[in-house]
């Protein structure tokens, strides 16, 4: 089962459609993903996806791979 974890709207493109270009500005709190992960892995989701901007630009990427239980995560693309 999947979790959908919004991590924020930062995004490091300027595209011309975007209907989030007033809230690029808004990122989730480190700590407030982290529980999110937790609460994920407590109501017994397997995969986590994170969404919301560009993920992949927030420093705290691999460090949110890495909370636990990662063993119990399933890899996915």
């Amino acid at each position: 089962m999947k979790a959908l974890i919004k991590v924020g709207y930062a995004c490091n493109e300027n595209c011309s459609f975007c209907h989030t270009l007033d809230v690029r500005h808004i990122d989730g709190d480190s700590y407030e993903i982290l529980a999110k992960i937790d609460r994920a892995a407590a109501l017994g989701h397997t995969m986590v996806v994170f969404s919301g901007g560009e993920a992949t630009i927030r420093p705290e990427l691999f460090e949110w791979r890495r909370t636990p239980p990662r063993s119990a995560w399933t890899r996915g693309s």
